[in-house]
């Protein structure tokens, strides 16, 4: 029942047993995710199979502490992982534990002196909400882990039917669907829910609502920076970046950067060395490259609070569409964040 390497289960005891959990259990909550290490062959190539073994065994005790008593896990291929979890309900449950799984592995070798960068990616899906069978769960939950790996890999994904079944269903490849589906009407309809929604949600739609914008528009972080209190609120994202309080903010002339209709736009951090130091300073240390930003309020003359997306890896230029519709965003889930806080 055991795999040799990693002393994790095997594949087909760990199968066996989510078959017969959700055979024996029809409706019970089961979640289950795929850990896949990054760039593994290469990770052999470059150090030798036992670094690749040592790698492996240390990704495993991960997967055992982070899941703990909700579940087990299992080796179903070469560097392929896998867990199971019971009764996790929400998103925030399961996002709480791969958040975990995938920030310990990017600190394995942190401290390393060959310079060593240890990545995952995963992808989650949990019965019966997102399938109706074993077979379509696994499935869907190795879709979203391919789409992770198109993203830029080194991170999660947890599946969405509204964002993601088009490509679990569809052609495969985002690339392959229609754009005026996709980039324009759906995000244009996620805009629309938050602003139907975010008010009147409990905390974990909330939750939710905030994982379906950073899955959409591939974001990494979204943080409120409260400019009047110096403070920062981390909507989504690491939780260890709470260092800085926005001071930063009032440093380099930064604000005039953003335009008359309070956007601020970053492709590329390195840009800002020279013409931003505190703010470079700030976000390379963060690993941020890449970032969104909008004054709540729009106006550039006022002392507003500001809203920042970032990204960990670089991507395309942000579509312009895309800043609009992260700056209504951003203004609205401000608007109605700050203010129930100053209560």
């Amino acid at each position: 029942m055991k795999d040799p390497g990693t002393d994790l289960l095997n594949k087909r005891a760990i199968t066996d047993y989510v078959r017969k959990l959700i055979d024996s259990q029809p409706g019970h909550t089961v979640t289950i995710a795929i850990i896949d290490v990054d760039d593994f062959k290469t990770i052999n190539d470059t150090y030798g199979h036992m670094f690749g073994d040592e790698v492996l065994c240390k990704v495993a005790d991960i997967l055992r502490d982070a899941v703990g008593s909700r579940g087990l896990c299992g080796r179903i291929g070469g560097d392929e992982m896998f867990i199971i979890m019971e009764g996790l309900n929400d998103n925030e449950g399961i996002r709480n534990v791969l958040r975990t799984i995938r920030n310990n592995t990017k600190w394995l070798y942190h401290d390393d002196p060959r310079n060593i960068k240890i990545t995952c990616s995963i992808g989650s899906a949990t019965y019966p909400n997102d399938a109706k069978s074993y077979d379509e769960l696994f499935k869907i939950a190795d879709k979203v882990l391919y789409l992770a790996k198109e993203k830029g890999k080194d991170r999660y994904i947890i599946y969405h039917e509204d964002i993601h079944r088009e490509y679990v269903y569809g052609m495969g490849r985002i690339v392959d669907l229609n754009d005026k589906v996709f980039y324009k009407y759906h995000k244009m309809e996620i805009v629309n829910t938050i602003i139907r929604e975010y008010k009147e949600a409990d905390d974990a739609r909330r939750k939710e609502l905030i994982d379906i914008v950073a899955v959409a528009f591939n974001v990494n972080t979204i943080a409120i920076y409260d400019r009047t209190e110096l403070t920062k609120h981390i909507l989504y994202g690491d939780q260890r970046m709470t260092d800085d309080d926005g001071s930063f903010f009032k440093e380099d002339n930064y604000i005039p950067n953003f335009r008359e209709d309070g956007i601020f736009v970053i492709d590329n951090i390195n840009f800002f060395e020279t013409k931003a130091p505190a703010v470079y300073k700030v976000y390379s240390e963060y690993g941020i490259v890449q970032a969104v930003q909008y004054i709540i309020g729009g106006d550039i003359k006022k002392n507003n609070n500001i809203i920042s997306y970032g990204r960990f890896k670089l991507d395309k230029k942000w579509a312009e569409s895309d800043m609009n519709f992260l700056a209504i965003i951003g203004d609205y889930i401000g608007r109605v964040y700050l203010k129930e806080r100053k209560r």
